[in-house]
């Protein structure tokens, strides 16, 4: 369970990572907020990455008008400079969790594709932040941003700020829940009943990869489905 500190205090890590690349800023009073960085995210303006972008950007003193969205990013980028004055060298795209890395994959290829000319004409560099990742999902999304690196010539760079253990896959061998095999295959088994009324194609979770996963007001579709199905749904708990 990630609780909204732990998010907090992990998003600010991040940020701290980044700082050697974003320039020097200088807070003379409490206000001031840095406004030479945009943050955005791929997943879509009802998705969670729109609700962690702003936390990302208030935990870390960055302009709240410099959250967009990732559609049409250069009339973002004109629009946010003529009101500010500043100049907008850096995009931190803010994601909260890689499960098996196909999502957000996608979704960087597509933002790639949609504000591909923007981006290479203005040298930006890209931060894709995740609060977590499988080591899978980690991987899958490093490849993408390879192939982006080779393709598009351009400087993108993935952060996680935690990497999931296997203890929390909720049937992996190096599971810590079950004292022995047999209540974790009764385990396993009611599971996979009740998943099945709620997502018949992954009633283990999206990828079948059973996470034991959950953020204060979300929870990755890779978790367990018995953990996040509401009442509304047959065998919502």
């Amino acid at each position: 369970f990630f609780s909204v500190a732990e998010i907090r205090e992990l998003l600010g890590t991040a940020h701290a990572m980044l700082t050697q690349y974003l320039g020097t800023f200088r807070q003379a009073k409490k206000t001031d907020r840095r406004q030479d960085v945009l943050v955005t995210y791929v997943d879509g303006v009802a998705k969670s990455g729109a609700r962690f972008a702003d936390l990302y950007a208030e935990q870390n003193r960055i302009y709240s008008k410099c959250v967009v969205s990732s559609e049409e990013i250069e009339a973002r980028i004109l629009e946010h400079e003529e009101r500010t004055n500043a100049v907008v060298r850096t995009i931190v795209l803010v994601d909260d969790f890689i499960g098996t890395g196909d999502s957000l994959s996608r979704n960087l290829l597509k933002f790639i594709e949609r504000n591909r000319v923007s981006l290479n004409t203005r040298g930006l560099r890209i931060f894709v932040v995740a609060i977590a990742a499988t080591r899978e999902g980690q991987d899958k999304v490093l490849k993408t941003l390879e192939k982006i690196g080779a393709t598009d010539r351009m400087d993108i760079e993935l952060r996680v700020c935690e990497t999931i253990n296997r203890k929390h896959y909720a049937f992996a061998d190096e599971s810590t829940i079950w004292t022995h095999q047999q209540e974790q295959d009764r385990g396993k088994s009611l599971c996979l009943e009740h998943g099945a009324q709620l997502h018949r194609e992954n009633p283990l979770g999206f990828g079948g990869e059973g996470l034991l996963v959950v953020f204060p007001d979300n929870c990755p579709n890779n978790t367990l489905p018995i953990l996040h199905a509401g009442d509304s749904k047959p065998g919502g708990w």
